[in-house]
């Protein structure tokens, strides 16, 4: 009986030991490893709602635009996106359309009065359609501001 005793007494030593080795391993402080992400910034999305900002931009558009339509004469759609934060036009892009509309339409829209208050430098951008009127008469030529 006294074998078997001690033969009982070292294997619960023995399993205690390896239980007790295996709590300490688990209670050490654990290293956790660096980790970077990379990634691009969503897109911008744009607001439509230009005359919320800017509630004069389509008598001011038509009005600063005319000249330029008479002096060119061309047709086609300019896209124009912009910055608003605060009360301040921070940037303008003009894009497709005729080419010589592009630097009249960035002028014309710098000069709008728009108001944001947002808090924050929001995306606007509209349309501008330029096209002869269809009875043919001069002087008839059409400004016209599109949403997308």
């Amino acid at each position: 009986m006294k074998y078997t005793s001690s033969i009982k007494a070292a294997c619960v030593l023995a399993i205690s030991m390896t239980f007790g080795t295996a709590m300490a391993a688990s209670n050490a402080p654990v290293e956790m490893q660096r980790v970077e992400v990379a990634g691009q910034k969503a897109a911008d999305l744009a607001r439509f709602d230009v005359q919320a900002a800017c509630p004069n931009i389509t008598q001011e558009m038509k009005n600063t635009l005319t000249k330029a339509f008479d002096r060119y004469q061309a047709t086609g759609v300019v896209k124009v996106e912009f910055r608003v934060q605060g009360n301040q036009i921070n940037s303008v892009a003009a894009t497709g359309g005729p080419n010589e509309y592009r630097h009249p339409v960035r002028q014309a829209v710098r000069q709008l009065a728009c108001a944001d208050n947002s808090g924050g430098n929001q995306l606007y951008a509209f349309e501008l359609s330029f096209t002869q009127p269809k009875d043919g008469k001069s002087g008839d030529q059409v400004v016209a501001m599109l949403t997308r």
